[in-house]
């Protein structure tokens, strides 16, 4: 499967029953991989998505924070920043989404292409 950004303006504030949950049953396809973003773990919308994932066969990687909240025990893999400021999870959170794009990236690169490169 592609690397495919699903971005939605609807949070934990959100119309319940819109927003990310939605978008994921539209656009998935075999073989893609959910990875939510919740520093509390409990944007119902980030929950639901998690929920519907898990009933449809996807794997599912969750960051989180705080205490994980629902997210963390709905996710296949969870990414857990043991902390109680929001901005300090939120930092933690870019910084891992900044590695992960990075290895993806670089994986399907050559490796002599990896090494003249700046990154």
């Amino acid at each position: 499967a592609s690397i495919t950004t699903v971005n939605s303006p609807v949070n934990s504030t959100g119309p319940v029953g819109s927003g990310k949950s939605q978008l994921v049953e539209e656009s998935r396809r075999p073989g893609d991989v959910l990875m939510t973003i919740s520093a509390s773990g409990d944007s119902e919308n980030i929950v639901r998505a998690l929920d519907w994932a898990g009933a449809n066969g996807l794997e599912r990687i969750a960051l989180t924070g705080f205490d994980g909240g629902r997210a963390a025990a709905l996710a296949t893999i969870n990414l857990h920043v043991d902390g109680d400021n929001y901005g300090v999870i939120e930092d933690t959170h870019q910084s891992i989404m900044h590695m992960l794009s990075q290895y993806l990236r670089q994986a399907k690169m050559p490796d002599a292409l990896i090494a003249e490169r700046k990154f």
